[in-house]
């Protein structure tokens, strides 16, 4: 269930596979920030901040200073694995 906590560019989005571009800005709607599990997140982050993203804590928001690479990605990835999953999905 999507629930439009999100927002880019100012839109509301609910689509999890949302392609986003150098420049969007993403944030979470005003409704949503005071839920527990979004305040929580962003307290404990499971990862570190990727580069590519400049992280707007106030406003609780993010702008894609530019897309990532696969050497950016803070984990192995079997890329044919991702492309054969993708693949029977189009």
């Amino acid at each position: 269930m999507n629930h439009s906590h999100f927002l880019v560019n100012g839109r509301p989005v609910n689509i999890p596979s949302y392609r986003i571009r150098v420049g969007d800005v993403v944030s979470v709607r005003q409704r949503s920030r005071e839920l527990l599990v979004i305040r929580a997140s962003l307290a404990d982050l499971a990862l570190t901040r990727p580069e590519w993203l400049h992280m707007d804590e106030a406003n609780f928001a993010a702008t894609v200073s530019h897309l990532p690479a696969i050497s950016d990605v803070p984990f192995p990835i079997e890329m044919q694995l991702v492309v054969e999953y993708y693949s029977q999905r189009l």
